[in-house]
């Protein structure tokens, strides 16, 4: 994924972010906190996903969308 087919907002956010992805393939979504333990993990096919904080603890994640052919990574964070 180029930086300019997925847009991540708001970054950083309290109650929900929106991922847009520019294609509609099948994604998946994972999260994982900053030492690398996988805490979320959502497959979609749609290009517009929000991401609720239920019970996620304020903090620094990562957050990585995945398909067949690609992976891209950006630091999340939840106030």
């Amino acid at each position: 994924f180029s930086q300019n087919n997925i847009k991540i907002f708001p970054n950083p956010f309290s109650d929900f972010t929106t991922i847009l992805i520019n294609n509609v393939a099948k994604n998946s979504i994972l999260l994982f906190d900053i030492s690398g333990r996988l805490i979320r993990k959502f497959v979609v096919n749609k290009n517009n996903f929000q991401l609720s904080k239920n019970n996620l603890k304020s903090g620094v994640y990562i957050l990585q969308v995945r398909n067949k052919k690609e992976v891209f990574r950006k630091k999340l964070v939840i106030q």
